[in-house]
């Protein structure tokens, strides 16, 4: 019989190698939703993006799953090398070259929505959160102050309309605000 001690960090260990690469999430990820009966991961949001709903350092569950989705709903997603937890903001009707749907994420402490993202990027729908000991459902939506709000509405509005006119250049379009951002100094220009 292992030490709990000792197994913990062999299990942390584990879950950093698969963590570290993109092919391996998905691998395990794919593994999981077939094999296993729970299809259950488990890790530990580090940002603050979705603060108020989850705080950052929580340890949170993701239900693998491919769909379906809807507004609202915290997702897990790779974005290039790194899985991202974020509310799903809009869904789109539109599809990529390869017939993908099309989704725009966005913390819900953040203004500038995400890159809109293939649905079969999501690995699974947020089960549960704790910041302790006790396990417990996603909070509701955090919401922003009022002119943040709106300027986030705008930015979104802006996003999703680009995407129905052209995929690319909407995800091109959401990469700029999120580099062009930078801890919310040029939107707080406009704001106050």
């Amino acid at each position: 019989m292992m030490d709990p001690a000792a197994e913990n960090e062999r299990l942390r260990s584990i879950g950093a190698f698969i963590w570290a690469a993109r092919e391996r999430v998905l691998a395990t990820a794919g593994q999981l939703a077939d094999d296993s009966p729970e299809r259950v991961i488990e890790c530990r949001l580090r940002g603050a993006s979705m603060a108020g709903a989850i705080p950052a350092g929580s340890r949170i569950r993701i239900a693998l799953a491919s769909g379906p989705y809807q507004v609202g709903d915290v997702v897990a997603f790779m974005d290039d090398a790194q899985v991202v937890v974020h509310r799903i903001a809009h869904m789109s009707g539109r599809r990529d070259a390869q017939g993908n749907a099309l989704i725009i994420t966005r913390g819900d402490a953040m203004i500038v929505p995400d890159a809109p993202i293939e649905n079969r990027a999501v690995l699974g729908r947020l089960s549960a959160m704790a910041s302790g000991t006790d396990w417990r459902a996603i909070g509701g939506q955090h919401w922003l102050p009022r002119r943040e709000r709106l300027l986030g509405f705008v930015l979104l509005a802006a996003t999703a309309v680009t995407l129905r006119l052209h995929a690319p250049l909407a995800q091109r379009l959401a990469r700029w605000l999120q580099a062009t951002d930078s801890s919310y100094s040029w939107a707080r220009s406009l704001l106050y």
